[in-house]
């Protein structure tokens, strides 16, 4: 079972900055992500979740698709859609 959770959310000029930590089979590792306000706006404002939340999910839904050992210190929410096209597609069916 992996358990992800938010440490820090920083609303900034340009979005949102979080620390993240993934918890999987006693292994912790912490990750910084960030997300624009327009992903923001696009995924989560509509439903009235949290960015924090949103951050959350798409972490999940990373960890899910490469493993918490691949996953970049620090990466934006932006770039993990570019990377693997049905990322966007699978994250927003997490947030309905």
């Amino acid at each position: 079972m992996v358990d992800i959770e938010v440490l820090h959310e920083e609303k900034t000029d340009t979005g949102y900055l979080f620390e993240v930590a993934v918890d999987q089979a006693g292994r912790r590792t912490t990750h910084t992500v960030t997300m624009s306000h327009a992903d923001y706006e696009r995924w989560g404002s509509e439903g009235g979740l949290a960015p924090a939340t949103v951050a959350r999910r798409s972490v999940e839904q990373l960890v899910r698709r490469v493993g918490r050992g691949r996953l970049q210190d620090r990466f934006d929410v932006r770039e993990a859609m570019q990377l693997y096209p049905a990322f966007e597609a699978e994250t927003y069916r997490m947030l309905e």
